[in-house]
């Protein structure tokens, strides 16, 4: 048996100051009554029109809004997006219509939220919305971890409604004879979201949805480990490796979206570049070039450099005995190189050398293993562009470092190289 009391007890409010995300649906019109009941006092509410859907159904869902806001008495802000920035942001992020709008939507609460001086933003989430998500991610292969579904609680995001079944929603609204309004894009199918709740949320039963739900409980709730990411002096990510290998997979999934977050890596990643760098992983010394990141794969750990980066590592398994190295430029004294980064050419790599490497030297074209043999060291490491090596270093092994006569007479910053130190 249904009944107004018994669905307000399933809402979990916050304390403070409440900012509603109201669209004037059914779900955010009945948490917009339920406020009205339950902390009229301290809440207000915000309604962005994306201007994505025509004219007169917007005006006619405005003039709705404020007439349900008025009679329930909760004060309403209207929010007015510039005609189109939906839609060029779609294109420009290469995501749909439905992830822009949303985008554009939260950072409009939180701008609200701030400026008014709230505590919370509140969103209308019920537990059909926790099962679609839920389907959503199962079809779209998204990553274990994911699967907790949707929480209730993410920074300043409040979502009270977890618990409420939607048919308590429309026979609250029906009750009390509160009119919402329909976004005619919720009948389109080409949205995953809107499939799932016409074709697919229809034809399941009770314990199937339950069981859904038990998955996102068991999720939530799984004893999790997260992996430090270290960001250093060059701009690179560091990932202990020993730890990544060992840790569990919802947690290496969990560092690696984090990673691709820090980076600002807006695109969508594929499960299969999250397997292969697991891959490489195991494997140790080799890299990988994906979604405008490089992955470098050593012997302690995995480095990751922005694509654009001037300088990346490469290493090779002679180094495994050796250490890391890095390659400074923080610090000057007269035995440093000068290197005028403005003539990179492409790429920069560090490496080991390789047989047959040339730099060509003030006095001439050198084989870099007879510069090694001058000085009675195993190997160097060198600095290339696209065109040619730049510079050679082996003073850290009691060698000579040489420029090369592409950079004589340039000032440029002070380089060398040294050995890291670590415990293994």
């Amino acid at each position: 048996m249904l009944s107004k009391e018994s669905i307000l007890k399933k809402l979990d409010l916050p304390e403070g100051r409440l900012l509603l995300a109201f669209s004037g649906g059914s779900d955010s019109l009945f948490l917009m009554y339920a406020l009205s009941l339950l902390a009229k006092d301290r809440t207000a509410s915000v309604y962005i029109n994306h201007r994505i859907r025509g004219e007169e159904e917007l005006n006619q869902e405005v003039a709705l809004n404020r007439s349900n806001a008025a009679r329930l008495g909760i004060p309403l802000i209207v929010r007015e997006l510039e005609e189109g920035s939906v839609k060029a942001y779609s294109k420009e992020k290469r995501c749909g219509i439905e992830a822009a709008a949303r985008c554009f939507r939260y950072l409009e609460l939180e701008k609200t939220l701030k400026e008014e001086g709230f505590d919370y933003i509140l969103t209308a989430h019920h537990r059909e919305d926790q099962i679609e998500t839920l389907l959503m991610r199962l079809l779209s292969n998204a990553p274990f971890y994911r699967l907790y579904g949707i929480r209730k609680k993410e920074g300043n995001i409040w979502r009270p409604m977890l618990n409420v079944d939607k048919d308590e929603i429309l026979y609250l609204l029906a009750s009390e004879g509160l009119e919402y309004s329909e976004d005619s894009t919720n009948k389109d199918e080409g949205y995953l979201r809107n499939f799932i709740r016409k074709r697919i949320s229809p034809i399941l039963s009770a314990s199937e949805k339950e069981a859904l739900l038990k998955i996102s409980r068991n999720v939530s709730e799984m004893k999790r480990e997260e992996l430090d990411l270290k960001v250093r002096e060059n701009s690179y990510i560091e990932i202990d490796r020993r730890q990544f290998l060992s840790s569990a997979p919802i947690d290496r999934e969990s560092a690696l979206y984090r990673l691709f977050s820090l980076f600002k890596v807006d695109r969508r990643v594929k499960r299969s570049l999250l397997s292969d760098i697991e891959r490489k992983a195991e494997e140790g010394y080799s890299h990988i070039d994906a979604m405008g990141l490089i992955f470098v794969f050593l012997k302690s750990e995995i480095r990751v450099y922005r694509k654009e980066s001037p300088i990346f590592y490469e290493y090779s398994p002679q180094l495994s005995d050796m250490g890391p190295f890095t390659l400074l430029h923080d610090s000057l004294d007269e035995k440093d190189l000068l290197i005028d980064e403005s003539v990179f050419s492409g790429r920069v790599r560090v490496r080991t050398s390789h047989l047959g490497d040339r730099i060509d030297l003030k006095s001439g074209g050198k084989l870099i293993s007879d510069l090694e043999c001058e000085s009675h060291v195993p190997y160097s490491i060198v600095l290339e562009d696209d065109i040619s090596i730049l510079a050679c270093f082996s003073r850290f092994l009691g060698g000579k470092d040489r420029i090369s006569k592409r950079l004589i007479g340039r000032k440029g910053l002070p380089f060398r190289v040294i050995k890291k130190h670590i415990d293994t």
